[in-house]
């Protein structure tokens, strides 16, 4: 082939670098084959996924520590919070002054003494806890309650008054926890659900079976508890047991209450957990794999 000027393609200017960097690119391709097949030919697959399978087995190991982690500073909380709503240990204990004050002066030299007796350890209860910082609600809840009791003991002429209000507050309890599991709407699953809201937020708790059934066992065990303690001293109260009265006061108290708290903790955390697996698949499954 010639140019206009007769001079052959390869022969002229514009030709010969045509010719170049078609030869250029050439090597270029040839040179990129040959690196990636040498790449490729060094790199060793089995252990390339051995180290990622390695890896994975790696991360799940720190989130199941992490997620652990997490349930043990949630029981902690829910733990600090009991033990502050009540006083700590020293405020179970000492919860029990005034009554059993009451029952032994009673015993020994009367009611109006018993009264007056249980309104001094009520008042030194609520002294105590406030030389020790204790939130000044517990204090004043403390002794009003006492108050209240050695008024009702006063009015009714008869020492078993003074507990007549706990057996009141029991029914009270007792039927607010029935009502909620009657109406499917469990009282536990309102407070939990504040404290700690559903894994799946845009469906409402009570629409979550598992969460559901969770929380109604728990307001079941809250039932148990109250109706027992009102049935309970329902009976000493009617044969005039007043000695008795404040063992059963004391006995179905706090040492109850703490293992109603920690089934309740139980089977709604068991509850979560499980949901939370359940979304966590579901979330799978609706994530596109490779192609």
């Amino acid at each position: 082939m010639t140019t206009p000027d007769g001079a052959h393609a390869d022969q002229h200017p514009l030709g010969r670098h045509a010719a170049a960097d078609d030869h250029l690119a050439q090597v270029l391709e040839e040179s990129a084959d040959g690196m990636l097949d040498d790449a490729l030919d060094r790199l060793d697959l089995p252990d390339l996924i051995e180290d990622g399978e390695r890896e994975a087995a790696i991360v799940a190991e720190f989130e199941a520590e992490a997620d652990e982690q997490v349930e043990e500073d949630l029981r902690e909380k829910y733990r600090q919070q009991v033990m502050s709503a009540i006083g700590g240990w020293s405020g179970m204990v000492i919860t029990a002054v005034p009554p059993l004050v009451f029952v032994i002066v009673n015993t020994l030299a009367g009611l109006r003494p018993g009264i007056f007796a249980a309104l001094g350890a009520g008042a030194a209860v609520a002294l105590y806890r406030a030389v020790r910082k204790q939130p000044l609600q517990q204090a004043a809840t403390g002794l009003a309650g006492v108050a209240f009791a050695a008024f009702i003991a006063w009015r009714t002429g008869e020492a078993r008054g003074y507990f007549l209000v706990g057996i009141v507050t029991s029914f009270g309890y007792a039927a607010a926890f029935g009502i909620s599991l009657i109406v499917r709407k469990p009282l536990v699953g309102y407070v939990w659900d504040f404290l700690e809201p559903s894994p799946r937020r845009e469906v409402p708790w009570l629409r979550e079976p598992i969460l559901l059934r969770a929380y109604s066992w728990a307001t079941f065990a809250g039932f148990l508890l109250f109706a027992a303690r009102a049935a309970v001293q329902t009976s000493l109260f009617a044969s005039d047991r007043t000695g008795w009265l404040a063992v059963a006061r004391l006995g179905m108290g706090y040492p109850m209450y703490i293992a109603v708290l920690a089934f309740a903790f139980w089977v709604c955390r068991r509850a979560h957990r499980a949901l939370e697996d359940q979304v966590e698949h579901d979330r799978e499954l609706t994530v596109p794999g490779p192609l």
